[in-house]
């Protein structure tokens, strides 16, 4: 089983720092006009993308979202701007800040879940540094224009096998787990989707209260391709999340 999961294959794990991506410069590049009656959205983002429109867009303002310590590991603000937002609506290239913004969210399942101890959830703008040995991470990460999303737990895993080695009398002598890849994981039809299925990936894996997605997606499997529906129930909790923050920050 391979420790990263790609939207279209599997790599090895590589962890080392990254300057965060610039969001900003990436906005600029983009359309700037969105016309959202041509775009199909849930009704949250729909309400979101209009009052940004109407209200923030004006004005050119952001959109604040804290963070608390406890999901990415320092207490801070980030910062969404509108076209950040439209795009999002636009099932267009999406950057680092909207796919952190989802997994602010999908935190507070992990809580909700009693799962914090189990999953850990790493920064997309940031790579994996002091990790907790006793939690597994999920870990977005930018291959210059392609989002893919690694999966370490091989940490948790060799210790495990250390122990029960230990236990049952055997040598430490003895060769280390076998890592394979997992060959059926989520791929997406067109390349700009690959931010939005690393989300649903995420979603998916936490979901499952048995965290048994080495099954679900092994090799024998053929790839999920994620439908619109699918997305759509991603975008939809997204919009809900902000639209909690913007009454929060009032």
């Amino acid at each position: 089983m391979s420790n990263k999961v790609s939207c279209s294959n599997v790599r090895a794990l590589v962890l080392e720092e990254e300057n965060p991506t610039n969001d900003v410069d990436a906005a600029e590049k983009r359309q700037d006009e969105t016309d959202l009656s041509k775009l199909d959205m849930p009704p949250p983002l729909l309400a979101l993308c209009q009052f940004v429109q109407t209200q923030l867009k004006p004005i050119n303002e952001t959109m604040r979202v804290h963070i608390p310590k406890e999901v990415f590991g320092t207490n801070h603000d980030t910062y969404l701007l509108c076209e950040d937002i439209l795009q999002f609506a636009s099932m267009i290239e999406i950057g680092s800040i909207v796919i952190a913004v989802y997994m602010r969210y999908l935190f507070d399942y992990l809580k909700m879940a009693n799962m914090v101890n189990l999953v850990g959830l790493i920064d997309p703008r940031k790579h994996l540094k002091n990790a907790n040995g006793d939690l597994f991470y999920l870990v977005p990460y930018n291959l210059g224009s392609h989002w893919v999303l690694i999966i370490d737990i091989r940490n948790i895993v060799n210790i495990s096998i250390k122990i029960y080695n230990s236990h049952i009398g055997k040598q430490s002598s003895l060769k280390s787990a076998i890592w394979k890849n997992l060959h059926g994981t989520p791929r997406q039809p067109i390349n700009v989707e690959c931010g939005y299925y690393v989300m649903r990936f995420m979603r998916d894996i936490i979901h499952d209260p048995g965290l048994a997605f080495e099954k679900k997606f092994d090799k024998k499997m053929e790839p999920v391709q994620y439908v619109q529906e699918h997305i759509d129930e991603v975008r939809l909790e997204w919009a809900e999340f902000i639209n909690k923050q913007l009454h929060n920050n009032k």
